[in-house]
């Protein structure tokens, strides 16, 4: 896995040192300890995150 990563709207990172996911609704330059390891594809769910509160709990599953 790279170091670090920038990131594009829609993106959904790990960040690491604090095992938390970042999910981006706009872009983003290279930070390390980034991690992609997803993407909404929805423009619904981008709204959704854009207006997430602070610590705000979600549950995120796997489409096929």
């Amino acid at each position: 896995m790279p170091k670090g990563a920038s990131a594009k709207k829609g993106n959904i990172g790990y960040w690491s040192p604090d095992k938390r996911l970042v999910f981006y609704w706009g872009k983003a330059d290279y930070y390390e300890e980034i991690h992609i390891i997803g993407h909404f594809k929805s423009k619904d769910d981008l709204k959704v995150i854009k207006n997430m509160k602070d610590n705000q709990k979600v549950i995120i599953k796997l489409h096929k």
